[in-house]
């Protein structure tokens, strides 16, 4: 699961939102060992376009759909955090 802070992703483009979801996912090591990478060269803007690139638009505007899901059903609940899972 990962969440986001309202604060953070409030008035930001879904595309904004969709590259902080990428960089968050670069987190996982290869290995899925548990642990968590620290930031490197593999967190640079170029490496997350990289991953951005390589999603076609359509999967784009599906995450997109998903991300306003999740940003609606905390809206219910009135809590500043948004889990996607």
């Amino acid at each position: 699961m990962i969440e986001l802070i309202h604060q953070r992703v409030q008035g930001r483009k879904c595309s904004d939102i969709l590259r902080i979801l990428i960089h968050e996912l670069l987190h996982i090591p290869k290995t899925f060992s548990g642990s968590l990478r620290s930031h490197g060269e593999w967190s640079r803007a170029s490496n997350i376009n990289k991953y951005w690139e390589k999603l076609d638009e359509k999967t784009r505007e599906k995450i997109c759909q998903l991300i306003g899901y999740a940003i609606n059903e905390a809206g219910k609940y009135k809590t500043t955090r948004y889990a996607l899972r």
